[in-house]
């Protein structure tokens, strides 16, 4: 599938920015892929523990990543 900068979630630009392949994020988190998938592509759809543990795999700043997907400030 291709996606433009403008259209990326937070959550797939900071997977991407991180170098992690989706396999390995499922494994790091421990949230199937097929629920990764949907959940990137919709992130404002992460419980607060996946966006943690997805975060953690990604050593992002779950705070800054929450503020992103919300428009808001951290």
């Amino acid at each position: 599938m291709d996606r433009s900068a403008e259209t990326e979630s937070p959550v797939e630009k900071a997977r991407q920015a991180a170098g992690v392949p989706l396999l390995r994020l499922e494994h790091k988190t421990g949230i199937a892929r097929s629920t990764l998938r949907r959940k990137i592509d919709n992130p404002g759809t992460l419980t607060m523990d996946e966006l943690k543990r997805v975060a953690t795999a990604l050593n992002a700043d779950a705070q800054a990543l929450f503020a992103e997907i919300h428009g808001g400030a951290a």
